[in-house]
């Protein structure tokens, strides 16, 4: 294993502004890497200038696959690094990862195992376009190893998502006289309150659903009856998608039945779903590698391949990502490199 080799691409990777939308020069730099370690790469367009890469060391498909996604989330900022840390935007979520998996990859090459690929992808941090444009033309694997920071953990499972906008409309109007106007904020605060004092289903193995205001918007002027109002929200769930959508809309139409508005798109009261996915109740696993289960979501679902053997497993801590101080360790990465080759040694014997 080269560490050296393996902390200066990932900290060449970390420089490179990538938030979603704006990978072309992360994937430029990776086409020509790839290349230069003896990889045949086809450069799949997805979107403009956002492309996924295909690497392969073996003509034809690749039974052994290996992959992770090339966008981040805002701000790009580092790489700076201490005798333990590599910190910076996407150190763990994932350039780090990345960098691991293809040390991996040339480990086992070495090593004579054959059919072995990578496949790196756009868009994981918002809309899985990269995924989902994958699924169409690259061959479904027999093993395919998704990284995310999982603590170098086999995840057993993953809970599924569910993003949407609950928008209130009113009546603007002078703050002096709110008994002849209708305030947007007024309606969806009594939403979000409804929705916040919810019993949420929980599961025996992945847990509780949770649900994430992350946007919060309404109204222009403090002495103005506000005619708009958004909150965007991120469910993590147990049950299926299509549930939670019932489940959530029941709530919301009984809130606007309470308060004597209607719900339904541009009334006062409407839901925008964004985009969601199903839980995966069930991740391969082996014998001897520590596990949990994900609340965080990946590009897994967006694939929909249904044969292969799919593990989910990398190094960092998913309490490092997206935050101002994001980070992997270099001990862990090491680790990760060794547990890669350790998964795939496993699996082929399964």
């Amino acid at each position: 294993m080269n560490t050296q080799r393996m902390h200066q691409l990932t900290k060449r990777l970390v420089e490179i502004d990538s938030v979603t939308g704006n990978e072309g020069n992360l994937t430029d730099l990776l086409e020509t890497e790839l290349r230069g370690r003896g990889m045949s790469v086809q450069v799949m367009p997805v979107e403009g200038n956002r492309c996924n890469l295909l690497a392969t060391f073996d003509p034809g498909s690749s039974r052994i696959l290996f992959n992770t996604h090339l966008d981040t989330v805002p701000e790009q900022y580092g790489p700076h690094e201490d005798d333990d840390y590599i910190y910076g935007r996407g150190a763990c979520d994932a350039c780090g990862i990345l960098a691991a998996q293809l040390e991996a990859l040339e480990l086992l090459h070495k090593d004579g195992i054959s059919g072995l690929g990578m496949l790196l992808d756009v868009g994981e941090e918002r809309d899985h376009s990269g995924a989902i444009h994958a699924a169409t033309v690259v061959p479904e694997p027999e093993i395919f190893i998704v990284g995310e920071p999982t603590e170098n953990k086999l995840m057993a499972g993953q809970k599924g998502v569910a993003k949407a906008d609950i928008i209130a409309r009113g009546r603007p109007g002078h703050s002096g006289y709110p008994e002849h106007f209708l305030s947007a904020t007024d309606i969806l605060l009594a939403v979000l309150s409804a929705l916040g004092s919810q019993r949420w289903p929980v599961d025996p193995i992945l847990g509780p659903t949770t649900v994430n205001i992350g946007l919060l918007q309404g109204g222009d002027s403090h002495n103005k009856i506000a005619g708009y109002a958004r909150a965007g929200l991120a469910f993590r769930i147990v049950e299926p998608y299509e549930d939670l959508r019932t489940r959530v809309e029941t709530i919301v139409r009984t809130c606007a039945e309470i308060h004597g508005i209607a719900f339904g798109p541009e009334s006062a009261i409407a839901i925008d779903w964004l985009v969601g996915n199903d839980p995966i109740f069930h991740l391969e696993t082996i014998p001897g590698f520590e596990t949990a289960v994900a609340a965080f979501n990946t590009d897994i679902p967006y694939f929909g391949w249904h044969t292969a053997r799919t593990y989910l497993l990398g190094p960092g801590s998913i309490l490092d990502a997206h935050t101002d101080n994001e980070k992997i360790s270099k001990a862990e990465q090491a680790r990760g490199v060794d547990l890669y080759c350790q998964l795939v040694r496993e699996a082929i014997r399964v």
